[in-house]
């Protein structure tokens, strides 16, 4: 683990930011978390942006779609953006489903993993543009992680 701190408004925040492998040996028994979780840092690493980032979306008929975030845009990034920005590998996991005409990803779960190029955790919360998109596609179950571990949200 490493410790930061860093000053915020003349408020001193210390945080501790874990290291991948803290990370996954403090995952829960959960097979299929660890699973997904595992999917998604290995993908990651294929990242050409400074940010690694790499999704896992399981289908509700259990087919597993990966990816990374990458320079391309899409016509479906900018019907929710005004203007040119990158693909998010949320994005691109669904971008992969519609190519394999899984049209519905209603009760689909989501895994996105973040990691640093000094192999820490980041956050990997979707931004502003994927979460309006994950909501109206129907995807429940969202996991991704934090400095400090993961988190699991329920889109509702």
């Amino acid at each position: 683990m490493k410790w930061t701190d860093s000053s915020k408004n003349g408020n001193k925040i210390i945080s501790c930011l874990r290291k991948t492998s803290d990370f996954f040996n403090s995952l829960s028994d959960d097979h299929y978390t660890n699973r997904y979780f595992a999917i998604a840092q290995k993908i990651s690493l294929e990242s050409p942006m400074r940010a690694r980032v790499g999704a896992c979306l399981i289908h509700p008929s259990g087919k597993i779609y990966s990816s990374i975030n990458t320079r391309k845009t899409h016509p479906l990034v900018q019907k929710y953006c005004n203007k040119a920005v990158s693909r998010h590998a949320e994005i691109n996991c669904i971008i992969s489903c519609f190519r394999d005409r899984n049209y519905s990803l209603e009760g689909a779960t989501l895994f996105v993993y973040r990691e640093t190029r000094t192999q820490y955790l980041g956050r990997a919360k979707p931004c502003s543009l994927c979460y309006p998109v994950l909501k109206t596609l129907g995807i429940k179950k969202l996991y991704y992680t934090t400095l400090t571990g993961h988190t699991v949200e329920i889109i509702n």
